[in-house]
Parts: C-alpha cells; structure tokens; sequence
C-alpha cells in the first residue's frame, strides 16, 4: 500500500472514531432512556441547620429526622450511614451541573453488610440537574438497618453542585466532609 492512500484510510478511520465517540457522549450518559425511574418535580429546600457550611466541597448534617447534604463541584460521594424511622425515606434534591448536555445525577441506596455495602436492588433515582427541587423515595425499607447513598453524576469531566435532604430518619453518621 502506498504512503498516500495509508495516510487517507488513516485520517478516515481517525474521523469515524471522532464522529462515534462525540455521538456517544451527546446521548448515553443523560439518563433519559435508562428506564430508572425519575424523582418528580416539586418539593421543600433542604432544611439546614444554622451554621452549616453550604459551600464545602461535600458537607452532611442532620436537622430534625432530615439529613441536609450540600456538594459543590462532584462527581460522586456518599453519604454516611442512616437508620430509617420507617420503611420509607424522601429525597429533595436541587442541584445543577457545569455541562450544557449531561442534566441529570443519580442517587443510590446501599444497606450496610458486614465491612461492606451492598447495593439495594432497584433502588437508584434519576434526579434532573436544572436547579430546580425534585422529590422521590424509597421504600421496602429495614428500620433495624442502615443505609447510605451515593450521588453520583455520570461525567469524568463535568460536575454538579446543589443540596439534597433526605428525611425519615431516626440518626445518621457523618460523612466525610471536606
């Protein structure tokens, strides 16, 4: 084969990689067609305490039966444990994201195992990244056991930032704060 034509084939197969991979980032990471189901619109603001720092990178706090949640600028971290009041806690969450295209974030329930989490089958909503309040929950829940949640936006380059409460709980740990 000569140089010239090696060269063309090269710069075409460099072009579809680019025209794939560009496609693919418009499309697979927005949660639209996921089938996970999606928190609804509406909602009361997260109910911080006095003095809680909103504008740590990733902050947690209980008020009342709420756990109050403030991130700014992540891609993905966890809440301390929980315990529920009940078989059923609410998420509220607004929040919005650095991305034109990638509008939406996941939250995760994980029960606590022995030295490990273990993921609650089913249980991941879909939360619209548009500063706008959103509410979903999760139910079936253990009251003798503890939970956590991980929010986690699907991007290794863009972030989201915004606040999150979840309520119905009796106690929760400290999440590692920073």
């Amino acid at each position: 084969m000569n140089k010239k034509l090696f060269r063309r084939l090269l710069a075409l197969a460099l072009a579809l990689c680019l025209v794939f991979s560009l496609s693919a980032c418009g499309k697979g990471s927005d949660d639209e067609d996921s089938g996970l189901p999606h928190a609804e619109a509406g909602g009361s603001d997260v109910p911080y305490a006095d003095g809680f720092d909103t504008t740590a990178k990733f902050n947690t706090g209980m008020n009342g039966d709420t756990l109050c949640i403030a991130f700014n600028g992540i891609q993905k971290r966890d809440t301390g444990y929980f315990q529920p009041a009940g078989d059923t806690i609410t998420l509220t969450a607004a929040a919005t994201s650095d991305s034109e295209q990638l509008k939406s974030f996941k939250a995760a329930l994980w029960k606590q195992g022995e030295g490990t989490a273990i993921y609650v089958e089913g249980a991941t909503l879909v939360f619209t990244a548009d500063g706008k309040l959103y509410t979903g929950s999760f139910s079936g829940l253990d009251p003798n056991a503890k939970y956590k949640v991980t929010i986690s936006y699907d991007s290794g380059y863009y972030t989201i930032s915004g606040g999150m409460s979840i309520s119905g709980l009796v106690e929760a740990d400290a999440a590692a704060n920073d």
